[in-house]
Order: C-alpha cells, then sequence, then structure tokens
C-alpha cells in the first residue's frame, strides 16, 4: 500500500470518527430539545389515555381484559406496531380508542423520523458548506482525479 493511500485511509477513517462524534452529540442534544421532549410527553398521554379507554370500554366484555396492565399490554404493543393480536378491541369504544392510537401513534413516530432525520441532513449541509468553502477559498487547489 503506498503512503498516500495510507494517509488517505486515515483521514476517512478520521473523518468517520469525527462524523459520528457529530451524530452522536447531535443526538444527545435532541434527547434534550424541547420539541422532542414535548413529543414524548404527548406520545406517552396518548399511551396512557388509550390504555385507560381500552381498559374502561372492554373490561367485563372482553374475556382478554382482566386488569389495567392488559390494557397498558394493548397499547404498548398496538403503537409500537406488534400488534400480537392476542387481545383485541370487542366493543365500539375499544375500536375508537385502537383507532386514535393508531392514528396518533403514527403521527408521533413520524415526529420522531423527521426530528432524527434533520441531524443526518444538518451533518450532511455542514460537509456541503465546508466543501464550497474550501472550493472557493483563493488558495484552493483543484481536486486531483482520486479526489474527483
Amino acid at each position: 500500500m503506498s503512503p498516500k493511500s495510507r494517509s488517505h485511509r486515515r483521514l476517512s477513517h478520521r473523518h468517520v470518527r469525527v462524523g459520528m462524534s457529530m451524530m452522536f452529540q447531535e443526538a444527545i442534544g435532541l434527547i434534550f430539545n424541547p420539541l422532542f421532549l414535548g413529543v414524548t410527553l404527548v406520545g406517552n398521554l396518548v399511551v396512557v389515555i388509550a390504555a385507560l379507554l381500552f381498559f374502561h370500554f372492554e373490561q367485563g366484555i372482553n374475556p382478554a381484559v382482566h386488569s389495567l396492565f392488559d390494557a397498558f399490554y394493548w397499547a404498548i404493543t398496538t403503537v409500537t406496531t406488534v400488534g400480537y393480536g392476542d387481545i383485541l378491541p370487542l366493543s365500539i369504544g375499544g375500536r375508537l380508542a385502537a383507532m386514535g392510537l393508531m392514528i396518533l401513534g403514527t403521527g408521533l413516530f413520524l415526529a420522531y423520523i423527521a426530528m432524527f432525520s434533520n441531524i443526518f441532513i444538518k451533518l450532511e449541509l455542514a460537509e456541503i458548506e465546508r466543501e464550497v468553502r474550501r472550493i472557493e477559498s483563493p488558495d484552493a487547489t483543484p481536486p486531483t482525479a482520486e479526489q474527483q
């Protein structure tokens, strides 16, 4: 392996390490972001309310629902889309609670995806801006064939 390719490999490993470190820092920052905390709080409230509604409508009607634990188990498996199918809503109220949980859960999941995707977009945009500044700088050297 030539010294040039070793140095390029070392540089790319360093680049990956720095990128991963920046991504980790951004993810930690996201966890403490008020928007993220708000979405998490709303998501947890949605699960709790759906479980309570499900229990209210299904107790005494649904032979699979014996306790609040069963209702929370149902709500968590539903919102995470695991949905084992061992507990199903039998009443109209239970089905409405299920529909609300599915719709709101999907929206909250999409909000999480958007927030985490923003990390990757922000880091990629910063990399593009650095590259543009490097190219536009007066002392920029033309890229070699390997860099292109």
